[in-house]
């Protein structure tokens, strides 16, 4: 299958702005934030933390819609979805 990944911020300029990425049938959110990881490198430190998980505080959103919680990795993708991904946001 393939979706759509947008990155903003920091990650636009880690992992380029907009991209396909093409993954198996039945993959996950962590399958994907996996793959981009291993696109670049540094990739791997900007969206894991020291005990190999998804940085909490890394915003994820599949088809606009933010995922929250632990089970965000597992959340089940098809074909055309889009994923974005988000550093935090801070200001005012």
């Amino acid at each position: 299958m393939i979706i759509q990944v947008k990155a903003f911020a920091r990650f636009r300029e880690l992992f380029g702005g907009e991209f396909l990425l093409t993954l198996p049938d039945g993959s996950t959110t962590g399958d994907a934030v996996e793959k981009i990881a291993a696109r670049v490198p540094g990739g791997k430190e900007a969206l894991y933390n020291e005990e190999g998980t998804i940085r909490p505080y890394i915003i994820i959103l599949i088809n606009k819609k933010r995922l929250s919680g632990d089970d965000r990795a597992a959340r089940s993708l098809a074909g055309g979805d889009e994923l974005a991904l988000l550093p935090p946001v801070a200001g005012g």
